[in-house]
């Protein structure tokens, strides 16, 4: 079973056109040509040619962008005066949501909407149809599936590589290699070429790697294991043997050849140019189960890997996004459904054309009868968990069997991964499903039964439950799965009582606290991540918690036991939004020289720089035409909160003047509203809007922010606004009768402060809880004073504890 002859197909797989691999594939295409251009003209006649002519467009890279600088991207003239810019402010009605669907997935829910209830007979005659393309090139698959290399076989001997060159060609799919990848493989590591369906990246090329540097990755694999071994308790010990215990039953399953001894491994791939290279495992448990993954970076496969393209993730509100797609064309009184699927082992089976560098060394741990207590190694047909290219490889494979399901089969669907999230109207019933089954077992990749998910009203995906229930309200619930929040908090617990978190650990807790938290409810807890990020690339070895990550672990214990219900309307109300300006000041204080005056703090000694600081904000209510504002001077007491020895704090204060909006203002009024919020400074702008800093105090006055937001259910629209057309600026100066002016010449309407007819609100400055990541969190009652009349900078008040 071991002939070396397989190894020069694989060899043969990447190499120009000319090789022998890609000259017997070309000959079997051109000798099967009429069938093959039937069976496409039979997938082109169900779809339509408006169908295929609706394509994803390229990624561009991230550093690719608009050279309009971000000060011009505005809703509003930036030259003219602030009179005309607060009054055009007030003409603009909240902005359109932006679907975040790709245009192809938008097409096919605007399909499925036309079709109604003849969309499970639509998809019953277009699987049929699929499967008689599949039988006119059943020839041409069978002498393909024989080119296969025998060690792949097993795992790759049964996919409907015909079928997949009919699907690329009748829909343009731009990754025109696909079938001849899947034939003969991806590579694992090196210079990874470029697809065209993914997002492009720029690495620096990898470093060369020699026969000497493979043999010594299995030496270093053999020590760091046994030095495990010896260190393992009875614990780590009983983790072990389930990681044995899986790899053998990986060998039963096919995806691999093992256990194997160093010297039958070299004679395994004896006629590879370099020899072959390990990849050192051990155990994570996930779900309940412990999973085996190998240590690709300290191997250093990811080191010597070059990638040209990178995967772009949905988040979890995919399925409320697709929702609020299929309600344009839909009554809010149909039901929609959502469920989820998963490929059966996605890395496993998806073929290596390098399998010398896919050997996976695994302890062996001693058994009673004596044997064992050794590395082996296992020789993969697939990919192992913990290579960088592959999730690139398996997007590879996945982004062109959406499209064929969104199309051929008219399926809503998208994925994750391996993981499939299909949306689809009651009277669809079950064929959504059934159709996506049906091609991915057609095509080779089944679904892992045990993972199946049908459709219901309320479903999970990435942790995050989609409600549909509540559509005929008019919104959808998204809410944390409560088995998921329940084992979150578990898992967090116990790494505070273990006082270790090892940069692994770091990378896992991190995407589930991310998927489960951050991306469906505002961005909330993002820059709390902070800290996971930090340990998951940190160059020391330690695992220790410090005091940024027990923070950290605490805030999203304490956000999870009340994380809050997210409601997302499912269409855009006329009604207008609050019309939100707000401002800092920080001038610092000089000398008659012109030096900057430097002073020490009487309670903690330190030095700092002194200046003027305040903050503002004005608020129009169309609601019941009233306005509302707040002046503060922020004192020392407020900066001790942030980062000492700063000589600027001024993006802390623009983010702290719209945090104070939310805390200072009355709940009722905020609650459920949209509000478009103009602020003069980008970076506290994009901090807000993102949900991020990487400043340490910006990052905690955005979680405030953001834990107040959700709490409110509050929709926002950030805007730039130059400082020469800001309303707040003037009150954060002082110049609150110049504010009235704008207004009254702005609106035709004087704002009055006492007295009957009275539109003008003051307020006192509440401070958002922002001294630590899990102060936002903290529930206290304080009492907001609402306050009329004029007020000028003399008369600030020392600010209170904000209520969440």
């Amino acid at each position: 079973m071991w002939t070396r002859s397989f190894l020069f197909l694989f060899a043969a797989a990447f190499a120009d056109g000319g090789s022998p691999a890609s000259a017997m594939v070309d000959s079997l295409l051109q000798k099967h040509s009429p069938a093959l251009v039937q069976a496409v003209e039979l997938v082109q006649s169900m779809v339509g040619m408006d169908t295929i002519s609706v394509q994803v467009g390229k990624f561009l890279p991230k550093s690719i962008g608009s050279n309009v600088p971000a000060r011009e991207l505005t809703l509003v003239d930036s030259s003219i005066g602030m009179v005309d810019a607060v009054a055009a402010a007030l003409g603009l009605g909240f902005p359109a949501r932006r679907s975040k669907l790709d245009v192809v997935l938008a097409n096919t829910v605007s399909q499925i909407a036309s079709a109604g209830v003849d969309i499970v007979q639509l998809r019953a005659s277009r699987r049929a149809m699929l499967r008689r393309a599949s039988r006119c090139v059943s020839e041409l698959n069978g002498e393909l599936q024989r080119l296969v290399p025998d060690f792949g076989k097993p795992i790759a001997g049964h996919v409907n590589f015909a079928l997949v060159e009919v699907l690329v060609r009748a829909l343009g799919w731009r990754h025109s290699s696909l079938m001849r990848d899947l034939l003969f493989g991806f590579e694992p590591i090196g210079c990874i070429r470029d697809t065209g369906c993914l997002r492009p990246v720029s690495e620096p090329v990898p470093p060369l790697f020699s026969r000497e540097s493979n043999a010594n990755s299995f030496d270093e694999a053999v020590s760091h294991l046994s030095k495990k071994a010896r260190r393992a308790d009875s614990e780590a010990v009983q983790d072990q043997w389930v990681v044995w215990d899986k790899s053998l039953s990986e060998c039963e399953k096919g995806f691999c050849v093992g256990p194997l001894s160093r010297r039958q491994v070299e004679a395994l791939f004896a006629d590879s140019e370099f020899g072959p290279r390990c990849i050192p495992a051990f155990g994570v448990w996930q779900k309940g189960s412990l999973r085996r993954i190998d240590d690709a970076c300290r191997s250093e496969h990811n080191l010597l890997t070059q990638m040209r393209e990178t995967i772009v993730c949905v988040s979890a509100d995919l399925p409320a996004d697709i929702a609020v797609e299929f309600y344009k064309y839909l009554p809010s009184s149909c039901k929609l459904r959502v469920g989820t699927d998963d490929i059966a082992s996605a890395y496993r089976v998806l073929l290596s054309a390098s399998p010398q560098y896919n050997v996976a060394a695994v302890w062996q741990p001693r058994a009673e009868d004596g044997s064992g207590g050794h590395v082996s190694y296992f020789a993969l047909r697939g990919f192992n968990f913990g290579l960088k290219s592959a999730p690139a490889h398996l997007a590879t494979l996945m982004r062109p069997f959406m499209d064929f399901a969104r199309k051929v089969l008219l399926v809503a669907c998208d994925q994750f991964y391996d993981d499939v999230v299909v949306v689809d109207p009651e009277f669809g019933r079950v064929s959504a499903q059934r159709s996506l089954d049906f091609m991915f077992r057609l095509l080779g990749f089944p679904f892992a039964p045990r993972k199946h998910e049908r459709l219901r009203s309320a479903n999970a995906f990435l942790g995050v439950v989609s409600d549909f229930a509540t559509a005929a309200a008019g919104f959808v619930i998204l809410r944390v799965k409560e088995k998921r929040r329940r084992k979150l908090i578990v898992e967090l617990r116990e790494i505070l009582a273990s006082g270790k978190l090892s940069p692994g650990h770091a990378a896992r807790i991190r995407g589930k606290l991310y998927f489960t938290t951050a991306s469906a409810f505002f961005g909330i807890g993002r820059p709390a991540l902070q800290a996971f990020t930090a340990r998951q690339y940190a160059k020391s070895k330690s695992s220790a918690l410090n005091d940024s990550l027990s923070a950290s672990i605490g805030f999203f214990i304490d956000l999870l036991e009340s994380l809050p219900a997210h409601k997302i309307p499912l269409k855009d109300v006329d009604e207008r939004p609050l019309y939100v300006w707000s401002d800092a000041m920080w001038d610092l204080v000089s000398t008659a020289d012109g030096s900057t005056v430097v002073a020490i703090d009487e309670e903690t000694g330190e030095d700092f720089y002194v200046a003027d600081a305040a903050i503002a904000f004005v608020v129009f209510d169309p609601s019941d035409d009233t306005w509302h504002t707040c002046t503060a001077r922020i004192d020392r007491a407020v900066l001790r909160l942030m980062v000492q020895g700063k000589k600027s704090y001024i993006g802390q204060l623009e983010a702290l003047a719209a945090a104070a909006v939310l805390s200072s203002m009355p709940a009722d009024r905020l609650y459920g509203r949209r509000a478009m919020f103009w602020i003069d400074n980008l970076a506290a702008k994009y901090g807000l809007q993102k949900a991020y800093s990487k400043v340490d105090d910006s990052g905690r006055i955005i979680n405030a922010f953001k834990v107040r937001q959700a709490r409110l259910q509050l929709s926002i629209h950030f805007e730039y606004v130059p400082s020469h057309q800001n309303l707040a600026d003037l009150p954060s100066r002082g110049r609150h009768d110049e504010m009235r002016r704008v207004i009254e010449e702005a609106t035709g309407a004087a704002p009055v402060a006492d007295g009957p007819g009275q539109n003008l609100f003051d307020y006192d400055f509440v401070l958002p809880k922002f001294e630590s990541w899990g102060s936002p969190l903290e529930r206290t009652s304080t009492k907001r004073k609402m306050r009329s009349g004029s007020r000028g900078r003399k008369r600030s008040k020392a600010p209170q504890e904000a209520t969440v």
